[in-house]
């Protein structure tokens, strides 16, 4: 399906396998090693002191929400133009671009609103004193 011309049909216990199946598992397994071996280096700190992951962080749930837009869109546009391999590819990259264009126009404002509106709506929350000027010691504290 994604590089292979030839469809190769191998006949197992009633089970067609085609050349199709077995491409597609190869570029999960190529990409899962390829991940483990990055991520063997780099401790959680790293990351996340990394701008690169910090940014990805930021557009994952715009990522989410657009990279099917991007992948069909792809495809739709792009069928029969050019292989399936080039449409792979460049959905990553692309879905990248638009999270990143979509954070920024639609959901990080949309998030500065939201604050803005609760600090305008919410009522503000009581003062309190401090639990220890209370005398309120917590429900693990010892008798005395």
């Amino acid at each position: 399906f994604f590089f292979s011309s030839r469809r190769r049909h191998t006949r197992f216990r009633n089970v067609t396998w085609s050349s199709d199946v077995c491409s597609s598992d190869l570029m999960v397994v190529t990409g899962s090693a390829i991940a483990v071996v990055l991520a063997a280096g780099w401790t959680m700190t790293d990351s996340a002191s990394n701008r690169g992951f910090q940014w990805l962080g930021r557009v994952s749930y715009s990522l989410y929400l657009t990279h099917t837009v991007v992948l069909l869109s792809l495809v739709h546009a792009l069928h029969g133009i050019v292989g399936h391999e080039w449409i792979v590819l460049a959905v990553l990259p692309l879905s990248l671009v638009v999270a990143g264009l979509y954070w920024r126009a639609v959901e990080n404002p949309s998030m500065k609103l939201g604050r803005y509106l609760a600090r305008r709506l919410l009522p503000a929350p009581p003062s309190s004193p401090p639990e220890a000027a209370r005398g309120d010691r917590g429900p693990f504290a010892a008798a005395s």
